[in-house]
């Protein structure tokens, strides 16, 4: 492949910077539209641009990559060479978050009623020359940029996207949500959600109480959480985390990836969940206590096999004579 040189570089930035001018420009046709259907409400909108500003921040102010590197890498490493090219990919990634930070200060600007200061980001935005043609994956990037919805924004669309769920099914899978919205945290942008955070999740789900047994049923699911020294026998079983798991692939990369194009690649990508089952022969004292005495009493040859597992150690378990 071909090495990424100066000129790729600012090729690229320009086709990025004219697409995330575009979306300053329709922020007033965007803003009036979300009115009108309302899909949204300009105090909503203020929360989560400010929100986003916040962790746009950490690009600069931080010891951490940007939030579009994972993107910049894929887009140009299509294309280009990008060894020994790490310095580069880092600062391009850095100038695309300025970009987009740029589109949220425009968007506070003009809902706050602040049209001057709207028109200078607009004006600082515009590209010096008449970009290249963009291509339909840097529009797919910038547009998800820019209208990344919350964790429960997007599980609100989901619901409603599966209306083919019975109402036991929709049932379950909202208590399963109030799990998962209280450890990613509800009001946190889906393409903040990361491979950690659902392996995270899963470990949480794994110590979960069973909640249709006492005192654990008359407990909300935060109170569930926060559970210490669950009983092995209370915690749920392998298969409920499993399907968790389930509902977050079909929520992450069946709806927010391949359906809705918010996110680029799922968080739940190779993220596996091994059932765990009790080994077997691994009983307590009172059960081998039980098993070798019902063995004794019986009057086949046959109960010499588990008696000699049994007194010969390869059954686990402590005997007294």
């Amino acid at each position: 492949m071909k090495k990424l040189e100066q000129k790729d570089i600012d090729n690229y930035l320009l086709k990025v910077q004219a697409v995330f001018y575009t979306a300053a420009k329709n922020i007033p046709m965007e803003v009036r539209a979300n009115v009108r259907n309302a899909t949204s409400s300009p105090s909503l909108e203020k929360s989560n641009l400010t929100a986003m500003n916040k962790m746009l921040d950490s690009t600069f102010t931080v010891d951490a990559p940007a939030l579009l590197e994972d993107t910049v890498i894929e887009q140009l490493g299509s294309e280009f060479d990008l060894t020994d090219k790490e310095a580069e990919v880092d600062d391009i990634a850095a100038q695309c978050d300025f970009f987009w930070r740029q589109v949220c200060d425009a968007s506070l600007a003009f809902l706050n009623s602040n049209h001057t200061e709207y028109r200078q980001i607009l004006a600082s935005l515009k590209p010096d020359s008449p970009p290249a043609l963009i291509t339909v994956q840097q529009e797919k990037m910038t547009s998800a940029a820019i209208e990344t919805p919350t964790l429960i924004e997007a599980w609100k669309e989901f619901v409603k996207y599966k209306s083919n769920w019975s109402d036991k099914i929709q049932q379950i899978n909202e208590k399963y949500f109030e799990a998962i919205a209280i450890v990613l945290g509800r009001d946190t942008p889906v393409t903040e959600i990361s491979k950690r955070d659902i392996k995270r999740l899963l470990e949480a789900v794994e110590g979960l109480p069973r909640q249709n047994k006492k005192p654990y049923n008359n407990m909300t699911v935060q109170e569930c959480l926060e559970q210490d020294d669950i009983p092995e026998e209370d915690l749920v079983s392998s298969k409920t985390v499993k399907d968790y798991l389930k509902l977050c692939q079909s929520f992450f990369s069946t709806f927010l990836t391949k359906e809705k194009d918010i996110l680029i690649s799922s968080p739940t990508e190779n993220v596996s969940f091994v059932n765990k089952s009790k080994p077997y022969g691994n009983y307590t004292d009172a059960e081998m206590k039980s098993l070798v005495g019902r063995f004794l009493l019986e009057k086949n040859w046959k109960k010499w096999v588990f008696l000699l597992l049994a007194y010969s150690g390869h059954v686990e378990g402590k005997l007294q004579n």
